[in-house]
């Protein structure tokens, strides 16, 4: 390692220690530290320090000694920080580093898909407009208007807006909307102006109920650009008018123009899905089942004004009826039916508003229970006997094919010329008409339908998805027609069996255009992570490739050739890398610097990361641009977790998100008991090879030995048989303290499993 090397290393390492300390002072930082340190001569440290500061890798702090501080450490932990090259020692680093809390929120994208966000929602327009604006830098002025009737959840919308600027670093913690009247503001700016200054004020929200004119905003305007003239945070400014203010081309003022529509604009699912939203959370309130008719339902919508109101409603409703039932001491179920609502608000039911909406004649909804899993009153004991019960895993049809993919070793193509040109033909009409970008499933895909034609499976074991689809059928006509001009014959039943199998991948191709690839020399935690969650999730979205530290295989070469392989999984909307820490910088500018595809690297830390992504991908299958925010956002968050223990306190880990979330991804598994079992086997190994426990060893171990007993319940392997098995003294302690079959519910363990609890605790400790 050379000099520049190594002192580059040395402010890294210090810069990682202050701010993990929250310490600002960067003591060791400086020339004459680092030459006793490193036992170097000061002149020539000091010349290299230069040298880093004009390569923008280190940040000077002027003053007697100067100082310098890594620039990319800074970012990972304030990603959207705007730091200078040079700060002085009387302002301070701290003056520029805006400090995260932990997310309120799963994510940042999370929390934009509210009600009304979806594809043909009444807010899809409005959130895809304003995801730009937290790309925007601090020291720039931003402005938002949001536009219309009252009760319409434009104060809502702006605080969701100011939440994510928080979770960004965009603006301090501390900061919260300050709300004034439009009319009140203009008439005693100069006081507003001077108020706001002096309590540091960074978003503004103007609420105008009556129209207003071009002049006002631009004094308003130009006199709160003059007092932020020398700020570095400069403000936000959101303007909340009504649509009587329709004579202002307020897109000359800000690209963030927001249309609100009323609720009676708005499409009736995003009416009940904001009725049923208010309702459970008044369940949970009153920690009472309520039950809804589809009379209280379209009386309430036919008397509702706005969403405000509606919400008002609902609470007040909700009331009187809990009311109602303590005079009669009644502990049954709260009803709100038409009877209840007319009596209240004095109101009648004359349309049938909802009449072809398809809800049921009444909904439950007990508390603790999400939207989603609300049911009709007739199939309760049907919901609980499928929904609360832990069942075991039943793989439908596109799980079963991707895990037959997977597991497949066979030969792709034929020694016979006449038999490829055929498969070449199916390969050429599936790449052209249903998928392109993932070579190795288009190639499995082709095989068996050629497979299929040659040899037709029996009708008696073949279960054909109940889903019709004109496109798949199409393809299956070509695929058809192709073949039976080479003289195959295609029976219908071979037909419908070629139909089956397309829909079956496309099932595991759609929604998948941000491919996410996983780089490693831990060959099978990657092949867990990527085979349980394309399972999971029912999409071939995850793909892997190995690295080796083999001396024969230089790692230049190896991350060469995996480019050239990952090249073809990208569709035009970008990808995300994950990959070990040792070479993220490798690779991410492999792909970032010297080549027109669009990614983002991050180091590959645990399963909980990987699952939020893939989840914001499948959700916002738009480009990498519009996922990167959440990423940065949950792993700004898991890095602050991840590095402390609380997970050796038993409450923290029957709490914890990526334990809890086991039971789902690995149906059948009893992750309470089997969490409890894998962390005491951890606390033996780690306490015989003396490695100290960590929130990410505790997770990533249990994580994985409950995968191993996954496989084993279900019999399947989610990783790759090996050949060889190479023991080590890790591998060994492992298996001296897995003897036990209780450990693995009766399941004796196999090379492959020791090897990969071994993997887990090597990549700990890298």
């Amino acid at each position: 390692m050379t000099n520049k090397q190594l002192i580059y290393q040395f402010i890294q390492k210090e810069t990682e220690k202050n701010l993990s300390e929250n310490r600002f002072d960067f003591e060791h930082n400086t020339a004459v530290t680092i030459a006793k340190e490193l036992y170097q001569d000061r002149t020539n440290v000091s010349r290299i320090l230069n040298e880093l500061f004009r390569e923008e890798k280190l940040i000077k702090i002027t003053g007697r000694p100067t100082k310098y501080i890594s620039r990319s450490s800074l970012l990972e932990h304030f990603p959207f920080s705007d730091l200078p090259n040079v700060i002085g020692k009387e302002k301070g680093i701290s003056s520029y580093l805006q400090f995260q809390n932990q997310p309120n929120q799963t994510s940042f994208a999370q929390s934009f898909h509210m009600i009304g966000a979806n594809k043909n929602g009444s807010l899809y327009e409005n959130i895809n407009r304003i995801l730009s604006f937290f790309y925007l830098p601090r020291n720039m002025a931003k402005i938002i208007v949001l536009q219309g009737e009252p009760g319409t959840g434009k104060k809502y919308f702006l605080e969701e807006i100011h939440t994510r600027c928080i979770e960004l670093s965009l603006i301090p913690n501390s900061q919260k909307i300050h709300y004034f009247d439009f009319f009140d503001f203009f008439n005693h700016i100069d006081q507003y102006i001077n108020k706001i200054l002096e309590k540091q004020i960074i978003t503004i929200a103007l609420i105008a109920n009556q129209k207003i004119d071009k002049t006002m905003i631009n004094t308003i305007l130009q006199r709160m650009d003059i007092a932020f003239l020398n700020q570095s945070q400069k403000f936000i400014l959101a303007l909340i008018c009504t649509n009587e203010t329709d004579n202002i081309p307020f897109l000359q003022y800000t690209p963030y123009y927001l249309k609100f529509p009323s609720i009676k604009n708005r499409p009736l699912i995003e009416y009940f899905d904001l009725l049923i939203l208010f309702i459970q959370n008044e369940a949970q309130r009153v920690s009472r089942t309520i039950k809804l008719t589809r009379g209280f339902a379209e009386t309430l919508y036919e008397n509702t004004i706005n969403i405000h109101q509606m919400k008002e409603n609902v609470v007040q409703l909700v009331s009187y009826s809990l009311f109602l039932a303590n005079q009669h001491a009644d502990q049954n179920d709260i009803v709100l039916d038409e009877e209840l609502i007319q009596d209240f608000l004095q109101c009648s039911h004359t349309r049938l508003v909802l009449d072809t909406f398809p809800i049921a004649d009444v909904l439950v909804i007990p508390p603790n229970i999400t939207y989603d899993q609300i049911i009709k009153e007739e199939n309760k004991e049907e919901f609980k006997k499928n929904y609360l019960n832990t069942t075991v895993w039943h793989p439908n049809q596109a799980q079963t094919y991707y895990y037959n993919f997977i597991s497949y070793n066979g030969p792709l193509e034929y020694s016979d010329i006449k038999l490829n040109t055929s498969l070449y033909a199916v390969r050429k009409i599936i790449n052209k008409h249903l998928f392109s970008h993932q070579p190795d499933l288009l190639n499995y895909t082709s095989y068996k339908i050629m497979e299929e034609i040659l040899h037709p499976s029996s009708l008696n074991k073949r279960v054909f998805p109940t889903e019709e689809s004109d496109e798949m059928k199409n393809i299956t006509h070509r695929i058809s027609n192709s073949l039976e001009n080479q003289k195959y014959k295609i029976s219908s039943d071979t037909a419908e069996m070629i139909n089956s199998i397309l829909k079956k991948t496309n099932t595991l191709v759609k929604g998948t255009n941000i491919p996410i690839i996983l780089i490693s020399k831990y060959d099978l935690l990657i092949e867990q992570y990527a085979n349980l969650l394309n399972l999971y999730f029912q999409k071939n979205i995850i793909h892997i490739f190995f690295l080796t530290d083999e001396a024969n295989q230089k790692i230049d070469d190896q991350i060469e050739h995996i480019f050239n392989q990952v090249l073809p999984y990208d569709k035009g909307q970008g990808i995300i890398l994950f990959t070990d820490s040792k070479y993220r910088s490798k690779i991410g500018n492999r792909f970032f610097i010297y080549s027109s595809t669009l990614s983002h690297c991050n180091k590959l830390t645990s399963f909980l990361m990987l699952l939020k992504t893939v989840s914001e991908v499948v959700k916002n299958n738009t480009n990498v641009l519009n996922i990167t925010p959440d990423i940065l956002v949950q792993k700004n968050y898991e890095k602050e977790y991840l590095k402390n223990c609380d997970l050796n306190q038993y409450a923290e880990r029957t709490d914890d998100p990526e334990l809890i979330l086991i039971n789902k991804v690995m149906p059948g598994i009893n992750n309470f008991e089997t969490n409890e079992q894998f962390y005491k086997l951890l606390k033996k190994i780690t306490k015989k090879i003396d490695v100290p426990l960590s929130n990410l060893l505790i997770r990533n171990f249990i994580f994985h030995c409950n995968c191993i007993l996954f496989e084993h319940e279900n019999n399947i392997l989610l990783r790759t048989a090996k050949e060889q098995y190479q023991e080590n003294s890790l591998v060994h302690i492992i298996q001296e303290n897995t003897k036990d079959p209780k450990i693995f519910n009766g399941h004796h363990l196999t090379e492959l499993d020791y090897l990969t609890l071994g993997q887990v605790i090597e990549s700990h400790l890298s």
